[in-house]
């Protein structure tokens, strides 16, 4: 690591050195640099993200400000406890795309808000934040940052008094520390059971842990934790009264923090010392021992840690019966720890202000971002919309251009025949001069015919006269069309009734119920050679529909002509291909007349045996 450590210093000189250089490359490694020595050179570090920071923002680096947010956020958190700093540029990170790139980046940023919420004391929250730490760490088979989450969330069950908890926490992440080799998280797993083991008086347990600390320790050169567990193992001789062994561990202790450079540690070494010597009565030893750890703590300036070393003086001035020295540094300590107070009160209502402007700020966006899902939504269907319609419109024009020509090739025929048999009449001879005249009355209706059916569609796209309404006996107008049908197949069909006893009468327009009906008769009668078509009607059994069955034994309709026999102009694809003459316009015209009076049409079929249309039509 030390090498890699000098490398990189190397490789960033070099650089700085050689302008113009390569940018994203220098933050890059001043963003991995400053991440190595987050924990051994905190202010070095914090100066490289600062400046790794500005650097990608005017070059509008994105991957580089991404991590050196991630350096700033981890160092404010966790180093300098600067919690507003460290809340903003979190959730600045957060918001950020690249972190939904590399999870690794959201965990940090996570990591962070849940360690300021734990030393804000808002312990529900902070447990909040870890548990997602947690998951994501899963996800990504994150083990170092998981174990060291599971760490953090002991210390707060310990700070809860929930030592059962912790322990059982602590043991976790050593299990997983030891599982996938992760040295530092041993030492400090081991580190945090013995403290927890110690506060249970379990001292022999605690001092097996406290020791593979220490050898882990130094072994990879873990200076903060090596002095952290001979802190503890000397507290575990002191609680067993062996004072020259836990003065011999605390100077050993005192000598690893003072390389190492903890201020806040090494007093709290020396408080330690001085307490132990007080109780041996080598006075001289204990005063200079906190007197020591009073100037490490000025030099410092670390407030609390002042504050102990006042109230430790204090103690031993007033057992030692010197009231006034005792006194004044009873005094100096109120006054630090109220001014520590003030400054914790302070703190934490402007970073309290700051998470409230932060949560208010991700509501909003929240709100935002719904808005922006629901218009977009909105959009998409009303685009889809606009494309089915556009489909449709197309398709419309399609088959009404489809009618246009199969209708004029009809118009033609009729046309063409009439011109003929006019020639024929003017110049033909005379006895044939009947049969030229029925021809032309065939040829005169057929194109009456085409005109009605055309018309009747656009009717039914008309506004409606609600006056010209009326009561309809459906049995009555059936056998009259039944009648009319019989008389013009002859004999080569039969078209048999089998109508209700009771008469169904309906609400509604004659004509356009008569023009209905006589569609699908005709079109039973068009497509069935020879054979039989029934026409049977009932009502339902809470009288409330009126129901016509039209039955007949013809070709059938295919499969996949079935979902468009309803669309105007359609006309199957064999049939179209067929001499049958017809517009598509029948069942259009029956469908559209059936909706008009809150009925419907159904029609089902089968290939070779035939086909029966049901309409339902509300009774009168």
């Amino acid at each position: 690591m030390q090498d890699k450590i000098q490398n990189l210093k190397i490789s960033l000189d070099s650089l700085n050195a050689d302008l113009p250089a390569d940018i994203p490359q220098r933050i890059d490694m001043m963003n991995e640099l400053a991440w190595i020595l987050r924990d051994s050179e905190a202010k070095y570090a914090l100066t490289l993200s600062e400046s790794a920071h500005t650097l990608a923002q005017q070059v509008n680096y994105k991957k580089g400000y991404a991590y050196s947010l991630r350096n700033l956020t981890v160092l404010h958190s966790m180093v300098f406890n600067n919690h507003d700093i460290a809340l903003a540029q979190a959730d600045e990170l957060l918001a950020m795309p690249e972190s939904k790139k590399d999870l690794h980046l959201k965990i940090r940023a996570l990591g962070s808000i849940a360690l300021v919420y734990n030393r804000l004391g808002e312990y529900g929250e902070s447990l909040n934040y870890y548990n997602q730490v947690i998951y994501w760490c899963e996800q990504v088979d994150d083990f170092d940052y998981l174990s060291a989450a599971m760490n953090d969330v002991g210390i707060i069950y310990l700070q809860e008094g929930d030592y059962e908890r912790a322990l059982q926490t602590y043991k976790k992440a050593l299990h997983l520390a030891k599982t996938h080799t992760m040295s530092r998280i041993q030492a400090i797993a081991n580190l945090n059971i013995g403290e927890v083991l110690i506060m249970q008086h379990e001292y022999d347990k605690a001092k097996q842990h406290l020791e593979e600390s220490l050898q882990i320790s130094k072994q990879h050169n873990f200076y903060f934790t090596q002095a952290l567990a001979l802190n503890y193992i000397a507290r575990i001789y002191s609680a067993k009264k062996e004072f020259d062994q836990a003065i011999k561990i605390l100077l050993k202790a005192k000598e690893t923090l003072s390389t190492y450079g903890n201020a806040d540690n090494l007093s709290d070494i020396l408080i330690d010392l001085g307490i132990i010597y007080q109780k041996q009565g080598r006075l001289d030893k204990s005063l200079s021992s906190l007197q020591q750890a009073l100037k490490v703590a000025i030099s410092a300036n670390a407030k609390q840690t002042k504050s102990k070393c006042y109230l430790q003086l204090s103690n031993f001035y007033e057992e030692q019966g010197e009231w006034e020295q005792a006194l004044q540094y009873h005094k100096q300590y109120q006054i630090l720890v109220e001014e520590i107070s003030n400054a914790q009160s302070d703190k934490k209502v402007k970073t309290l202000q700051v998470i409230y402007e932060t949560q208010a700020a991700r509501r909003e966006a929240e709100i935002y971002r719904q808005k922006s899902i629901e218009l977009e939504k909105r959009v998409k269907e009303h685009v889809k919309e606009l494309q089915k319609t556009y489909e449709e419109l197309s398709e419309l024009d399609r088959l009404k251009s489809k009618f246009i020509n199969d209708i004029s090739h009809e118009l033609r025929t009729p046309l063409a025949n009439i011109s003929l048999y006019l020639d024929l009449l003017d110049k033909g001879k005379s006895a044939n001069k009947e049969r030229y005249i029925s021809t032309l009355r065939e040829q005169v209706e057929r194109l009456a015919g085409l005109v009605e059916t055309a018309l009747s569609l656009s009717l039914l796209d008309s506004e409606q006269d609600l006056m010209s309404m009326v009561n309809i006996n459906l049995n009555e107008i059936i056998k009259q069309i039944a009648a009319k049908k019989q008389q013009m197949v002859g004999q080569q069909l039969t078209v048999s009734l089998n109508l209700c006893q009771t008469p169904i009468f309906v609400h509604g327009y004659l004509e356009k119920i008569v023009t209905m009906i006589e569609h699908i008769v005709n079109n039973a009668i068009k497509y069935t050679t020879s054979g039989e078509i029934i026409i049977r009607t009932r009502i339902d059994d809470d009288k409330n529909n009126g129901h016509l069955y039209i039955q007949d034994s013809g070709i059938g309709i295919a499969p996949e002509d079935m979902p468009h026999i309803f669309e105007s102009f359609y006309r199957g694809q064999g049939v179209g291909r067929s001499n049958i003459f017809g517009t598509g316009l029948g069942l259009t015209i029956a469908k559209g007349t059936a909706m008009l009076h809150e009925g419907y049409i159904n029609v089902e079929s089968t290939c070779s045996i035939g086909t029966e249309v049901e309409v339902c039509l509300p009774l009168a």
